[in-house]
């Protein structure tokens, strides 16, 4: 008894057989031929794949969270050094307006520059 013939007498298609592995296991079992588990088999490969999805998605959190640690500093030394130039520069007011705000300028773009890089994935050897 063939899975083809079980299809044939039964009025479906092999392909159907297939997509029914309790089917195939039950054909497989009758011509005293190796019951296998596929859906073991299919599972054991998920949960490796979810695994590695997950270790992978740990590390970039991981990289976000450096990099953002990264990016607070840069905004602290930003205001350290603003105050220390508001408190010494003979710059004008609107002079010292314009250097800040060209400096949080080049931290939005840097943040920009981050939040891409956190969302494109890394290219692997």
């Amino acid at each position: 008894m063939t899975r083809a013939a079980v299809a044939r007498e039964a009025a479906v298609s092999v392909v159907f057989l297939r997509h029914h592995p309790d089917l195939v296991q039950a054909i497989e079992a009758a011509q005293g031929g190796p019951v296998q588990k596929p859906q073991r088999a299919a599972q054991a490969a998920t949960d490796h794949v979810v695994a590695a999805y997950r270790r992978r998605l740990d590390e970039m959190k991981q990289q976000l969270a450096a990099k953002d640690a990264q990016l607070h500093q840069k905004q602290r030394e930003l205001d350290r050094l603003y105050g220390k130039l508001a408190a010494g520069s003979r710059l004008t007011q609107a002079e010292l307006s314009q250097a800040l705000s060209d400096a949080l300028q080049r931290v939005t773009m840097l943040e920009e520059q981050l939040a891409l890089r956190a969302t494109t994935p890394a290219k692997e050897n």
